[in-house]
């Protein structure tokens, strides 16, 4: 670290030699509880914005995280960072950065977590850890899938602000363990016990979102592989009545579940599904 009277002096010397190089701020100083101080890179001045590309930013972030001096908003400001990171790369499909930002996000939170984080950036956070439990899904890694979730429901689930992205996490880490419980099937104990935590994670996440078509349509999946069929119906019924994530979308969902790990009950619970769905109003 520089000081930026330091710096100055400095780049005048250099310039007085014709040094190509120069000390560039990465910042305003603003990430220290000493507002002089602040990190530097040395570079040319016409390549400087490319040497700054190939730094990651997160990385770069990541240093000035560990440094004892980092004010309470600057540690802030390395949240908001992450996030970004995890935000922008799942929306290029680069997953690796993806995984790395959520990674070094969790290690970060647990850290600090302790110090007031701003509502917007309890949001962001929470969005970056969906979108990672949603592409664990994707690639069948349930159990880190399912850390994804419980991160968000152990840090947030009690905040007022956030009931949608709260009832979602409740909603796939039930989903989880009725993939895992469906998995493990030929394993009767194991099986059950994986289906009684499906069940009950997923009656919270209809509690937390009762409009939810695709918390409920979970939940009659799981009522129905207790041997529940009665109940699984009329569960499914209220699945396919709900205002949101109900529908088309919903029985192609359920569908894509019934084809993960089939068992033999899934062959009542597809010919259940289809006729509630055509019930329901499905077009023809």
């Amino acid at each position: 670290m520089f000081q930026l009277k330091a710096a100055a002096y400095f780049n005048r010397f250099l310039e007085h030699i014709g040094h190509p190089q120069r000390i560039f701020s990465l910042d305003d100083g603003s990430f220290f509880l000493e507002k002089e101080t602040c990190v530097f890179i040395c570079a040319d001045k016409a390549r400087f914005p490319e040497t700054l590309r190939l730094l990651n930013h997160g990385n770069d972030l990541e240093i000035k995280a560990e440094m004892p001096s980092l004010s309470s908003p600057a540690k802030e400001k390395v949240l908001r960072n992450l996030c970004e990171n995890c935000i922008s790369s799942n929306q290029m499909g680069n997953y690796v950065i993806l995984d790395d930002c959520s990674d070094r996000l969790v290690a970060y939170y647990e850290k600090y977590h302790q110090e007031a984080i701003f509502p917007a950036t309890q949001m962001l956070i929470v969005q970056a850890m969906s979108l990672k439990a949603h592409y664990l899904k994707r690639l069948g890694y349930r159990a880190e899938e399912r850390a994804s979730h419980e991160f968000i429901i152990k840090h947030f689930g009690q905040c007022p602000a956030l009931p949608v992205s709260i009832g979602k996490a409740w909603s796939g880490l039930g989903s989880s363990f009725l993939l895992d419980a469906k998995s493990a099937w030929n394993d009767a104990p194991t099986a059950r016990n994986l289906l009684r935590q499906a069940r009950t994670t997923l009656e919270t996440a209809c509690v937390k979102r009762p409009d939810s078509g695709a918390a409920l349509g979970n939940l009659a999946y799981a009522l129905w592989l207790s041997g529940e069929a009665e109940n699984a119906e009329l569960t499914l019924r209220r699945a396919f009545s709900s205002p949101i994530e109900s529908g088309k979308w919903l029985h192609e969902a359920m569908r894509s579940d019934i084809a993960t790990h089939p068992i033999p009950p899934d062959a009542g619970f597809e010919a259940l599904l289809n006729r509630v769905w055509r019930e329901s109003g499905a077009p023809a």
